[in-house]
């Protein structure tokens, strides 16, 4: 809902971000592991002590149009819930990361 980006600044490996979301009120932070430009996008988020949740999102473009695979990794006694309320946005996401491949390929 609200973050502490500028918009148009690039994600770079080493930076933290402060974001706070519409389910809760909590600010977390979201440090960017890993990016190359129209690939990959790693990042780590850190809302809850003893929360971890990691993301990676791979964008592939073939002939035939682009897939992406994304794969999420938690840590924490929070697990299930943690992803049985993120499940929807991480597709949403993916969905949102692949058509913008497709929309700089044509």
């Amino acid at each position: 809902a609200k973050a502490d980006v500028p918009l148009g600044l690039i994600a770079k490996p080493g930076l933290i971000y402060q974001a706070v979301t519409r389910l809760t009120p909590i600010p977390i932070r979201v440090f960017v592991e890993n990016v190359r430009p129209g690939e990959l996008l790693s990042l780590r988020v850190l809302a809850i002590p003893g929360m971890e949740q990691k993301m990676t999102y791979q964008v592939e473009s073939t002939l035939c149009g682009s897939y992406i695979s994304y794969s999420v990794t938690l840590r924490g006694w929070l697990s299930p819930f943690i992803w049985w309320l993120s499940r929807p946005y991480l597709a949403k996401v993916a969905a949102q990361l692949a058509h913008a491949a497709e929309e700089l390929t044509v």
